[in-house]
């Protein structure tokens, strides 16, 4: 498939955010944070488990687009700011920064 010049420029940009050390930081936590390394199911609650996959599709969807092949994703199982507990509240988190 041929990229277009706007598209060509778009990959260069995610790229450039995300293959460096901070980018790679960032996207492993946004893999941890949205649950791409759990199940997404929620037995008995079929919301929780479309909202969970919704925040889950995101973070693959931009793993595709990046090419992120299955090492690059290995070294992603790595959480690179500790435990995160989606439970915890934005203060709590701020806080723990």
């Amino acid at each position: 498939m041929r990229l277009s010049e706007k598209e060509k420029k778009r990959l260069a940009d995610y790229r450039t955010i995300f293959e460096g050390p901070q980018g790679q930081r960032v996207l492993s936590d946004l893999c941890h944070r949205h649950g791409i390394f759990d199940p997404c199911h929620v037995p008995g609650d079929p919301y929780s488990t479309a909202y969970n996959d919704g925040r889950r599709s995101v973070i693959i969807d931009l793993l595709r687009y990046l090419g992120t092949d299955l090492e690059r994703l290995d070294n992603l199982l790595i959480q690179p700011y500790g435990d995160y507990d989606p439970r915890g509240t934005s203060d709590e988190r701020v806080a723990a920064i």
